[in-house]
């Protein structure tokens, strides 16, 4: 798919339109929506998208899987600080073995039955995000995109789920 096309097709912050609240994205211009691989989605998005509520996600297919996975590249120690209800754990430091591949476990095995439905990969910084969804798309997933301002704008939501410790 041209990229052209992709971002007229894509979800609505690929616009670079301003939104009102305080998890919104901060305006690019095109020619940098332009150089990225993936678009950027904006929290607020990404909570309208999975239906994110206190009770959880669930906006779903007819199948009954969800339309939407959010994948939380993080450690896996700050992943049981606080994550999105829903998504899936797969740290960067160990996804892709050193010829570029997904490295086959639990998780990616998961973001495998994705090909094909939105992939939001949620970072603590946008650079390694960035880094994360080329890998991804270089291994053929399509429609990656990229949580803009990643994990520390959805704190201030409250929507962050923190397992309970095990005893």
């Amino acid at each position: 798919m041209p990229l052209a096309q992709y971002f007229n097709e894509s979800l609505r912050p690929c616009s670079g339109r301003r939104y009102w609240s305080s998890v919104s994205r901060e305006p690019l211009a095109l020619c940098d929506l332009k150089a990225e691989v993936s678009p950027r989605i904006s929290a607020e998005d990404l909570i309208d998208l999975c239906e994110l509520s206190m009770a959880g996600p669930s906006k779903r297919t007819k199948a009954g899987k969800p339309k939407i996975i959010a994948v939380d590249i993080r450690s896996v120690e700050d992943f049981g600080r606080g994550h999105i209800s829903g998504s899936i754990n797969i740290p960067f430091s160990t996804a892709f073995s050193p010829d570029g591949e997904l490295v086959q476990c639990p998780s990616t095995g998961i973001l495998q039955n994705y090909r094909g439905r939105v992939i939001v990969i949620i970072s603590h910084a946008i650079k390694i995000g960035v880094m994360f969804a080329v890998h991804l798309v270089t291994v053929n997933f399509q429609r990656v995109c990229i949580l803009d301002g990643g994990i520390n704008k959805l704190k201030p939501t409250g929507l962050l789920t923190v397992p309970s410790p095990q005893i």
